[in-house]
């Protein structure tokens, strides 16, 4: 069934042609086509229930699922009520509803043979139509066979325009119009590419030089050479201050090493000086050598200084240092102070305690290993470091242990300030550090130490 929402009664249109014929399918029927519109004017399809009636009479009738294509449709007027007791001569309009909404068409002009029958018409009578034709159209003055295609109802109004069509294809191109004035000039492009270089020139004739030439020798004997300074002083003297801030003279192996020689600072500066760089392999060492080249090579030299690459340790006596300052050798001071942090050893607080705490007493704190004598080039390093530098083979820590001693000459050990592997020994057994203040009490300490544990 059609849905009443396709039908609204103040839009839609229903347009019509009433064409009424005799049917020669069954006796006291009419034949009716019309098309159906909705309210943009558009065929309806589907289906729907249309009711006929004749106005000024009782006849009704109720067509259903009426079949809708394109909004054409086809009813036999009479097929669901009779019309018999109908005056046709009487009648000039049809009256339909669909879905509510209701519309009366003309039929006058078109009689109908239900009333040439009544007046007694004979000519309808000895009509003999054949072939196609299966239908009689009155004339007004006779009847006459016609065909089913040629059945049209009266023209009913214009409907609105249609929608735009599609854009037709482009046209052809018109003839090329005449020149126009030549534009302003453009800007000028970009540089060509450099054209091939030249053929190079004549040798010019040789000019005057200070210089002589033994063979492939260049030399220069008759005073200084100077770069950047025309009255040299030195036999060779480079100025100029460059852009980095300084004048340089390099040394260079190509691939290999460079030494270079720089003299920083000029007037206006905050600060002078000079350095002397070398490079190898990207490492830079500085060293002074006093010795063969062999005993140098194999690590057998001990007259070297040398400043080691990317640690800053100097060697004395070794081109491996292993220390900010590293002696291969002994140290002959009028003066020795050690400090650890931001705190100076004093030599004139430290004491020897070897014969008044024995080494089987300093033995029997450690938990394992035995407790390691400790030389005063090593006050200061941290227990592990102390453990490393023994030379019979014990040299892994495992405790620290505070020692005291009173003045009244009883030792005793204080869990609580025992030291881990990892920090600075400052007073390592035998060397103990003495107060540095008066005191009158018998047990208070006199002296601190701490028993380094190696095995």
């Amino acid at each position: 069934m059609m849905k009443k929402s396709c039908f609204k009664q103040v839009l839609i249109a229903l347009s019509l042609s009433a064409m009424p014929w005799l049917s020669n399918a069954a006796s006291n029927t009419i034949s009716f086509q019309g098309q159906l519109l909705d309210a943009d004017s558009q065929p309806v399809n589907g289906t729907t229930n249309i009711t006929f009636s004749i106005p000024s009479t009782t006849w009704t009738e109720t067509h259903t699922d009426v079949q809708l294509q394109e909004g054409m449709f086809g009813v036999m007027l009479g097929s669901e009520t009779s019309l018999d007791g109908v005056d046709f001569s009487q009648m000039s309009q049809l009256q339909f509803s669909a879905d509510g909404v209701s519309q009366v068409v003309d039929i006058s002009k078109v009689p109908h043979a239900f009333y040439a029958d009544t007046v007694g018409q004979t000519t309808l009578g000895s009509l003999s139509c054949g072939g196609e034709v299966s239908a009689a159209k009155w004339t007004g003055s006779q009847w006459i066979c016609i065909d089913w295609a040629s059945l049209k109802g009266e023209k009913g109004d214009q409907g609105e325009p249609g929608k735009d069509g599609k854009d037709g294809q482009p046209g052809l191109n018109g003839n090329d119009g005449k020149d126009g004035a030549q534009g302003i000039p453009g800007q000028n492009g970009k540089d060509g590419a450099p054209g091939t270089q030249g053929q190079d020139g004549k040798d010019g004739a040789p000019g005057a030089s200070p210089f002589g030439l033994s063979g492939n020798n260049a030399h220069y004997t008759a005073g200084n050479v100077g770069i950047g300074i025309t009255i040299p002083d030195e036999k060779l003297e480079v100025s100029e201050r460059n852009t980095t801030g300084y004048t340089g003279i390099r040394l260079q192996n190509p691939s290999q090493s460079t030494v270079d020689l720089r003299a920083y600072g000029d007037s206006s500066s905050q600060w002078t000086g000079a350095t002397l760089l070398g490079s190898w392999n990207m490492d830079v060492d500085l060293g002074l050598v006093a010795d063969s080249k062999t005993k140098l090579d194999n690590g057998t030299s001990n007259h070297v200084v040398w400043l080691k690459a990317n640690t800053g340790n100097v060697g004395i006596g070794t081109t491996s240092p292993e220390a900010k300052l590293d002696v291969k050798g002994d140290i002959v001071s009028n003066e020795y102070r050690k400090r650890i942090g931001s705190s100076e050893i004093d030599p004139n607080r430290y004491i020897n305690i070897l014969y008044n705490y024995k080494k089987s007493s300093a033995n029997s704190l450690c938990p394992s290993g035995v407790a390691i004598a400790t030389s005063f080039n090593y006050l200061g390093k941290t227990g592990s470091e102390i453990c490393a530098g023994d030379h019979r083979g014990k040299t892994t820590c495992k405790a620290v242990k505070l020692v005291y001693g009173t003045w009244a000459g009883n030792f005793g050990t204080y869990p609580q300030s025992d030291l881990t592997c990892g920090q600075p020994v400052i007073a390592s057994w035998p060397w103990a550090i003495t107060p540095d203040r008066p005191n009158t009490l018998d047990e208070e300490w006199d002296i601190t130490t701490f028993v380094v544990c190696c095995e």
